[in-house]
């Protein structure tokens, strides 16, 4: 079997309980914010900053695509601290 490259969803999840679609590539980034603004100001199709506004250490995400279409991710919890 295997991924096509021309399959769309292989390369996205859909969470089961939160109605939102993931990335499978996830990149890091201490600086969330200001690599949300690098994006749009680079005109870059970006979604929503998505940082909880009760979490203290302000962890996050966000999702963007790139000029092939292909869908990718930014958060800045560095999960090998976890």
């Amino acid at each position: 079997m295997g991924i096509k490259d021309n399959d769309h969803l292989s390369r996205i999840y859909l969470r089961k309980y939160a109605i939102i679609h993931h990335s499978v590539i996830d990149f890091y980034t201490s600086d969330l914010k200001g690599f949300y603004a690098y994006l749009k100001e680079y005109n870059v199709e970006v979604g929503s900053y998505n940082v909880n506004p009760d979490d203290p250490a302000g962890y996050g995400g966000l999702g963007f695509r790139d000029l092939d279409g292909n869908d990718l991710s930014a958060c800045n919890i560095n999960h090998d601290l976890l």
